[in-house]
């Protein structure tokens, strides 16, 4: 069966009195001055080609066509071109309810959100200069964040009218696109049948236009629960905690509508006496209960909270339990890290020789477990993470970092390990015992003769999930998917400075639209449990401006990341994939990005796949359709990683390439 969505719009791709107009998938981004896609340079072998403006993957030159499933969110770009002269002035768009034959009625508030594409100007191209894992499309225009039209808290120096060239954007009278971005969500009980809509395309002196649109909504639906676990984490955990209920929950909400995950560090109750207060009276501590209980329970995902998209009701999948360790590089972060004793003393004695310590970690993990069971928090994950002290361990027991900080070794993990096995918690398997590793392929050159079977002999049996950074240089892929299949452990990578092509799509700013969308391709490649963004936050600094005035990112605030030599030498464009409203003036919600979409555009083809695989008994036609996308990725085919430096990755490239498999795939499901 099929459901057709039919939306009238202005023709496009004929002029009509100073401007055309043209619709593009969500695969790649068009330059705000040159009107050309990003992807069609000559950067790789294989990049989008022909003439795209009058044919690609959601455009004819007559009509737009597009397809999802129920519980699936499709997207598409409406793209406005001025002619050279003269300026558009007063452009806006509107889109009325989706009408059924059937008396249906999908309402524009609830499901189709409409969106502008804000563009940064990148003058300099990421480069990672140590390993050299970067390809970047240059310098140019970019959309990325996407300012929410429906919201009218919005400055109004940044809703409609629309202007092109745009004073609020300030790229100046180069600028010859507009770009507007549409997300529709397909509800699970949507009935079959043909809808309608109408689009209003207006624009001063200019008569109101109408555009048809085809939108087919095959017989299938995205299941509610991830199979593929792709996120990322923020270090800004502890500041969330003390912005009151609304920001958390949204950030919690902006990632369970891109079915992703949101890992937080800090979200840490008050201790108090010993004891974990989850609902202190004093409005100025961290009221766990009212922030987190919504998110635990599902009901922040439902229509009370003004939630509407996939997965409605069905609590968060992950939380990451408040552990840390301190550093001295932590006091430039402020203290966005909770009290002790969720973070483990880097100064003084060694935590395994610190009882107090063991004994107020091991109840707080008994604490967390009781008061979930006791709130009915049962389908939540918990995750055990600590940073720093035991994070990309580089020796067997204690080492010093090169700043004066000392990290625990493979023997400071299996003790870990140990210690929450012991912690005394009714159902072990409550709590997920994560290792993120960074260098455990060159283990032999920080622990002479050792090697992998080393590493893992002496932490596998502890941990549950492996997590290790995406390079050739760091990532045995062979040897791990050998290892979890074994012993029924989970591997997933993450994405850091120092790591890159040709193991994965770093996916900064101007690097490939479909960069994070691979990430669950590859996941799925190489019977990975996902990746995790390191991260996922654009804070925009005190005055919002970063991610809207400034497309670099970087630890010395110029987009430079370290100093030379070091394993993050280079430069480095905005990575982050949610910004902060405060610029366009709502502080208290954080804003979307066209790669935070591609993450989901990702985890849903993961879920077309599980589809597939549950629908044959197996994942021999699954498997066939990923390796046509994803021939090889991480340290496959790159055993020796100085042969990998600089090579790009072996996946495809070719935005409408990736688009007719994923329409292939997409008929194969009903």
């Amino acid at each position: 069966m099929t459901f057709i969505l039919i939306l009238f719009l202005l023709l496009a791709g004929v002029p009509s009195h100073g401007f055309t107009v043209w619709f593009a998938g969500d695969g790649f981004r068009v330059d705000a001055v040159t009107g050309k896609a990003f992807e069609a340079g000559p950067i790789y072998p294989d990049p989008l080609s022909g003439d795209y403006k009058k044919v690609n993957a959601v455009w004819n030159g007559k009509r737009v066509s597009l397809q999802a499933g129920r519980n699936e969110a499709a997207s598409f770009q409406i793209i406005v071109e001025r002619e050279k002269e003269p300026a558009v002035k007063g452009l806006v768009i509107e889109i009325s309810d989706l009408t059924g034959k059937n008396g249906n009625i999908l309402t524009r508030s609830k499901y189709i959100a409409l969106f502008r594409q804000w563009y940064l100007q990148v003058k300099e191209p990421s480069i990672q200069k140590t390993f050299k894992y970067f390809h970047s499309f240059g310098n140019g225009w970019y959309p990325d964040p996407l300012v929410p039209l429906d919201n009218p808290a919005v400055d109004k120096n940044f809703l409609f009218p629309v202007d092109i060239p745009s004073e609020v954007n300030k790229i100046g009278n180069e600028q010859r696109v507009q770009g507007f971005w549409v997300d529709l969500f397909v509800p699970e009980n949507t009935s079959v049948g043909e809808y309608t809509a109408t689009v209003t395309i207006k624009a001063q002196g200019i008569a109101s236009k109408k555009i048809p649109i085809e939108f087919t909504v095959l017989n299938y639906t995205i299941p509610s629960v991830n199979h593929v676990m792709v996120g990322g984490m923020t270090y800004g955990g502890r500041w969330l905690s003390r912005m009151g209920p609304y920001y958390p929950q949204r950030l919690f909400s902006i990632a369970k509508q891109h079915r992703i995950q949101f890992e937080p560090t800090g979200m840490a109750p008050p201790w108090v006496n010993g004891e974990l207060i989850w609902s202190p009276v004093n409005d100025s501590a961290f009221n766990f209960d009212k922030v987190m209980g919504p998110v635990l329970d599902g009901s922040l995902f439902t229509e009370k909270y003004g939630y509407f998209g996939p997965n409605q009701g069905v609590p968060f999948e992950q939380f990451l339990l408040p552990f840390h360790v301190p550093t001295q590089k932590d006091s430039v972060l402020g203290d966005c890290y909770p009290p002790a004793p969720f973070y483990l003393p880097s100064k003084g004695k060694p935590p395994l020789e610190n009882r107090a310590f063991v004994q107020a970690f091991q109840k707080i993990l008994r604490d967390f477990e009781k008061h979930f069971r006791e709130k009915g928090w049962t389908q939540t994950q918990a995750i055990l993470f600590v940073n720093n002290f035991l994070d990309e361990p580089r020796g067997r027991d204690l080492w010093i970092s090169p700043d004066g900080d000392r990290h625990g070794g493979y023997s400071f993990i299996r003790w870990m390990g140990e210690t929450i096995n012991q912690a005394g918690l009714k159902d072990r398997k409550w709590v997920l015992f994560r290792n993120d590793l960074g260098d455990v392929k060159s283990v032999g050159e920080w622990i002479p003769g050792w090697n992998l079977d080393s590493i893992f002999s002496m932490i596998g049996p502890i941990t549950d999930i492996f997590n290790i950074c995406a390079s050739p240089k760091y990532f045995p892929v062979k040897y791990m998917a050998d290892y979890v299949n074994k012993h029924k452990k989970q591997a997933m990578f993450y994405f850091s400075c120092t790591s890159g092509e040709p193991a994965f799509p770093p996916a900064m700013l101007d690097m490939e639209t479909n960069g994070y969308a691979l990430w669950s391709w590859i996941s799925w490649r190489y019977g990975l449990r996902g990746g995790l963004h390191w991260d996922i936050m654009v804070w925009g600094g005190r005055d919002g401006a970063t991610g809207w005035e400034k497309a670099f990112s970087g630890w010395h605030g110029d987009g430079w990341m370290e100093q030379e030599g070091g394993d993050c030498f280079g430069y480095y464009n905005i990575q982050g994939l949610i910004y902060n409203g405060r610029y366009i003036g709502i502080p208290d919600e954080p804003i979307h990005s066209i790669r935070l979409k591609s993450m989901r555009r990702g985890e849903q083809d993961y879920e077309y796949l599980w589809l597939l695989a549950q629908k044959d008994g197996n994942s021999v036609r699954a498997d066939s359709i990923v390796r046509s996308v994803v021939p090889r990725a991480l340290d496959d085919g790159w055993e020796d990683f100085n042969a990998a430096m600089g090579k790009q990755g072996a996946w495809l490239h070719d935005p409408a390439q990736i688009d007719i498999i994923r329409k292939r795939l997409q008929t194969m499901l009903p």
